[in-house]
């Protein structure tokens, strides 16, 4: 899952063993726990999403969320080779109630179309409430759309709301 997206991170390990597939008793989504650590600190993540790109040709994006530690992770990858994104680069999220939310690059420079960031309490609270419809996201060459079907959504929002309660034991 996110050891894909990991890999260019310099401080995450590299050794990956088996992962374990957990489901939280109060949760409708899948939480995997990763033998994975990320600065020697646990990581859990949810199930990918997979999006269809609407201005490609049968080209896909992967949504995924995870936590380590206290701080709850949005991730997106675009499944089309050479992909550059720069630090800052934005995601913009379009809201059905016609708001839109712009996020922010945190993962260092890659041409593996690799979008990642720290969401901020607030951000995972109007994800979970505001149903997202589409989302844009900006490259060097070209910008992406994405519309999200209503399962989609909810994949997203419920692993949200499982992250959010998910307690790490010691």
């Amino acid at each position: 899952m996110f050891p894909g997206f990991l890999s260019g991170q310099p401080n995450a390990t590299s050794t990956i063993a088996a992962d374990t597939v957990m489901t939280v008793a109060t949760c409708q989504s899948r939480i995997i726990k990763s033998k994975l650590r990320i600065n020697n600190k646990k990581f859990v993540d949810t199930e990918p999403v997979m999006l269809q790109i609407q201005n490609g040709n049968n080209e896909y994006g992967i949504v995924q969320t995870g936590k380590c530690q206290d701080k709850i992770f949005f991730y997106f990858k675009v499944m089309v080779n050479n992909v550059c994104l720069k630090n800052q680069e934005a995601i913009e999220l379009y809201y059905d109630n016609g708001k839109i939310r712009i996020l922010q690059n945190e993962f260092p420079v890659n041409c593996e179309g690799n979008f990642v960031r720290i969401l901020s309490k607030r951000e995972v609270r109007a994800i979970r409430e505001n149903k997202i419809r589409m989302i844009r996201l900006y490259t060097f060459r070209k910008d992406y759309l994405f519309a999200l079907k209503d399962s989609e959504y909810t994949a997203i929002a419920q692993g949200l709301q499982c992250l959010r309660k998910y307690r790490f034991r010691r």
